[in-house]
């Protein structure tokens, strides 16, 4: 869990402040380096999910191995305690569709 400990009420307003979870030390240098793109303020220039694939595709398998381990070993640790089930009751539904599934949501102006 990225934010373990925080209350999701908290979280979402320091993610749109720019607030971003730890990199893990046994990241690859080269998914750490998409990860910090794809967390870019200005969501312009954040890559593509089709420049995302392309580059993942790129890094070298073997550098993943640990990381999926690591991953899959977490996942299986906090497996239906995701922290994001209390997401659907801190923003409306679609809104927390598009969240859980790696969407941005841009802020709306009203006038």
């Amino acid at each position: 869990e990225p934010y373990k400990g925080m209350d999701v009420f908290d979280v979402l307003p320091k993610v749109v402040e720019g607030l971003r979870p730890d990199v893990p030390q046994a990241c690859p240098a080269d998914v750490e380096t998409l990860m910090r793109h794809c967390w870019h303020p200005v969501a312009a220039l954040r890559p593509t999910i089709v420049e995302v694939d392309k580059r993942l595709k790129s890094i070298d398998v073997g550098d993943l191995g640990t990381l999926a381990t690591l991953h899959t070993f977490q996942a299986s640790q906090h497996a239906g305690n995701t922290g994001m089930q209390s997401l659907t009751g801190a923003v409306p539904p679609r809104i927390a569709k598009i969240l859980n599934l790696g969407g941005n949501m841009e802020a709306e102006q009203h006038k």
